[in-house]
């Protein structure tokens, strides 16, 4: 079943359902060959049902540059 997402209100945070997001972001690396290959880099994350909206999309943005760090030191 698709995911039906909510309007982002930041690059790479989407709201996908109650105090679910999901980050992501296209980076650009190179194959084998040289070729530019981009490829989603995403995860989905559950928070409190406790924050407030703003405090979510805080938290959400924070994974995502954890996501981009893990990501830029493969």
């Amino acid at each position: 079943m698709a995911h039906k997402t909510i309007k982002q209100e930041r690059p790479g945070v989407e709201q996908i359902g109650p105090n679910t997001y999901r980050v992501g972001f296209l980076p650009t690396t190179l194959d084998a060959l040289g070729n530019k290959v981009r490829k989603w880099v995403r995860a989905t994350y559950t928070y409190p049902a406790t924050l407030s909206h703003e405090e979510q999309l805080d938290l959400a943005e924070a994974d995502l540059a954890l996501l981009k760090s893990r990501h830029a030191h493969q």
